[in-house]
C-alpha cells in the first residue's frame, strides 16, 4: 500500500501537476478575456453583445474541460500500464519464489486446450512434441513417457479437463497428485503435483497452475516407518497384526472372484523347545532368525508371510491352480527344507512341520481357515515331523 501511494504521489508530482498549471493558466486567460469581451461588447449592439458574452465565457471553460479530460486520460493510462506492469512484476515474483521450493512450475489453459506459458511449450517440446499441443494430448505423452505404469490411470483421471472443469465449479481450487515419475526411463522418484485453479477474465479462460515437488525422501522415510511398524523386529516378516490383516484383505477380495483359491499354511520348527533348553534363548532366537530366512526363499514373492509368536509362523499361498500342484510345490519344499545351523559353535539341524487348510473348501474366512490349518499342523506333528498334512473339509481326513 506505501508503495502504491509513493508511485500515485510521484505521477501526481511529475504530470498532474502540470496539467493542473496548464489549466489555472487557461482559467485566467478566460478571466482576461472575458473582462476585454465585456469591454468590447458595451461599445456595439445587444445582439453582438450576446454573441460575444457567450463565445467569452464558453470557449475558455471548453478549453479548460479538454485540458482535463486529457490529463484525466493520461492519468488513467498510467494506471493500467503501471498496474499490468506490477501484475506481470508480482507474478514473476511469485513464479520465481515457487521454484525454489518446486522442481518445475507449469501453466496449462483447460478451456483453450493448450499451454498456458512459453515454460509449459519449452516443456512439451522437450518431450518431443510441438509446443501447440493440445493440453490433452500432451497429457497423455506425459504419461506415457514420464509416470510408472501403475500411476497412469490416477494420473489421467486426475487431471483430465473435465475432472478438473468439475472440481473447480464444486467450489474448490487446489488439488494433488502424488505418484512416481521417471526422467531416464529405468529410475523412478516419488513426485507431488500440487495445482491451483484460477479463472482469467481477460480471456476468460480457466488456467491451472502446477508445481511439481520432489517427496522421494519423504515417502521413503514414511516406507520405512510403516516398514518397522508392520514387521516382526525378529525377523523381518510381517508381525502379527500384520500379516493377519492383510489375509482377511485378500479372503474378502476372493469372495468377490469365482474359481479362486488360496492355501493357509501354519508351520511350526521342530523341537523348537529343545534349541532354548540346551542353548538358551539368544541360540533359540538365531534359530528362529535362520529359519525366517529360509520362508522367504521357499516362498514367492506374492505370498504372505508373517510369525505370530515364539516359532510360530503363518503362510498364504495365493492363487494355487490345483490340489495336485499344491502338494507337489510342498514336497519340493520340504524335500529341502532341512537346514544346517551353527548354534553355540554347535552345529545342529532345523525341520518344520505344516498343516494346510485350502480357501474356499476349508473356510471362507480367516477364523476358520487358522483353526483347521492348525488342526493339521498337530497331526502333522502326530505323524513324527518333518512333514505337512492337508486338512481335508470333507472326509476329515488329513493328507
Amino acid at each position: 500500500m506505501a508503495t502504491k501511494l509513493k508511485g500515485h504521489a510521484r505521477y501526481f508530482a511529475e504530470i498532474i501537476l502540470p496539467h493542473v498549471k496548464i489549466c489555472l493558466c487557461a482559467a485566467v486567460a478566460a478571466g482576461f478575456l472575458t473582462v476585454a469581451a465585456v469591454s468590447y461588447c458595451a461599445g456595439h449592439g445587444a445582439f453582438e453583445s450576446r454573441l460575444a458574452g457567450i463565445a467569452a465565457a464558453g470557449l475558455p471553460s471548453l478549453a479548460t474541460l479538454v485540458v482535463l479530460n486529457v490529463t484525466l486520460a493520461i492519468y488513467r493510462d498510467w494506471l493500467t500500464e503501471n498496474g499490468s506492469s506490477q501484475e506481470l512484476e508480482y507474478q514473476q515474483l511469485l513464479r520465481e519464489a515457487a521454484e525454489g521450493f518446486y522442481e518445475n512450475v507449469f501453466e496449462m489453459n483447460i478451456t483453450h486446450n493448450c499451454a498456458g506459458s512459453e515454460e509449459t511449450r519449452r516443456f512439451f517440446e522437450s518431450l518431443g512434441i510441438s509446443g501447440d499441443t493440445p493440453y490433452t494430448e500432451a497429457l497423455k505423452v506425459i504419461a506415457e513417457k514420464q509416470i510408472k505404469d501403475e500411476f497412469v490411470g490416477g494420473y489421467l483421471d486426475t487431471f483430465d479437463p473435465q475432472n478438473v472443469l468439475r472440481i473447480y465449479r464444486s467450489g474448490l481450487s487446489d488439488m494433488h497428485y502424488d505418484f512416481m515419475i521417471t526422467a531416464d526411463g529405468d529410475n523412478y522418484y516419488w513426485m507431488r503435483i500440487r495445482a491451483r485453479l484460477m479463472y482469467w477474465d481477460s480471456d476468460r479462460s480457466l488456467r491451472m497452475i502446477t508445481y511439481r515437488q520432489n517427496i522421494d525422501a519423504e515417502k521413503r522415510r514414511e516406507s520405512r516407518i510403516l516398514r518397522m511398524a508392520q514387521s516382526d523386529s525378529l525377523t523381518g516378516l510381517y508381525n502379527r497384526d500384520t500379516v493377519e490383516r492383510r489375509i482377511k484383505e485378500l479372503l474378502e477380495f476372493s469372495l468377490k472372484r469365482e474359481e479362486c483359491f488360496h492355501a493357509l499354511l501354519m508351520i511350526d520348527i521342530d523341537h523348537f523347545k529343545s534349541i532354548n533348553d540346551s542353548f538358551g534363548h539368544a541360540a533359540g532366537d538365531h534359530a528362529i532368525r535362520e529359519f525366517a530366512a529360509v520362508i522367504r526363499k521357499m516362498f514367492r514373492s506374492t505370498d504372505i508371510c508373517g510369525r505370530i509368536g515364539g516359532d510360530e509362523f503363518i503362510v498364504l499361498i495365493r492363487d494355487v491352480p490345483s490340489r495336485e500342484w499344491l502338494e507337489g510345490y510342498m514336497r519340493t519344499l520340504f524335500d529341502g527344507q532341512m537346514r544346517r545351523i551353527s548354534v553355540e559353535g554347535t552345529e545342529c539341524q532345523i525341520s518344520a512341520s505344516a498343516g494346510i487348510a485350502i480357501y474356499p473348501h476349508a473356510g471362507k474366512n480367516f477364523e476358520t481357515l487358522y483353526r483347521n490349518a492348525d488342526t493339521a499342523l498337530y497331526l502333522a506333528k502326530d505323524s513324527g515331523r518333518g512333514t505337512y498334512k492337508i486338512y481335508d473339509a470333507y472326509g476329515g481326513v488329513m493328507f
